[in-house]
């Protein structure tokens, strides 16, 4: 009887002894994308990044034009403003291409932040600490 009670203490326990294993709970982008891919002037495109993230730490993306960096673009999970279905981990923007926008490529970094306004920290496979964040080109043209 001991023995069992011992067996059944020490298995309760093991987790407080060797740690939580929450490599499953870290929040990651698993696709990301603007469409069209042709984009004009008057333009709408949307935006949509799919965020796998079970213990809910994202609780907002913002983009950033690198060339324009005064302008944000905050992304929706909540079935408002280009995103269809409210906490489903996809989060999206409906945006219209400004009229006066100049044709070229651009570069977008979309970043995911937590509710207190820090961006999502991720290890890197080096070891070193960064954002979780993704970069997306996008391309304008002039209509011919």
């Amino acid at each position: 009887m001991i023995l069992r009670v011992e067996t059944v203490l020490i298995l309760a326990f093991l987790p407080l002894i060797t740690g939580c294993n929450s490599l499953g709970g870290v929040p990651k982008i698993v696709d990301a994308a603007i469409s069209p891919l042709a984009l004009h002037p008057g333009d709408t495109a949307l935006v949509t990044i799919d965020v796998r993230d079970k213990n809910e730490i994202v609780a907002g993306i913002v983009g950033v034009i690198d060339e324009e960096p005064s302008r944000k673009l905050k992304l929706h999970d909540d079935g408002e403003e280009g995103d269809v279905k409210a906490d489903d981990g996809t989060w999206s923007l409906a945006v219209q291409v400004p009229l006066q926008a100049p044709p070229g490529t651009f570069n977008l970094t979309f970043t995911a932040y937590r509710s207190d306004g820090v961006a999502v920290p991720i290890r890197n496979d080096d070891g070193t600490i960064d954002s979780l964040s993704v970069h997306m080109p996008l391309t304008i043209r002039l209509k011919e």
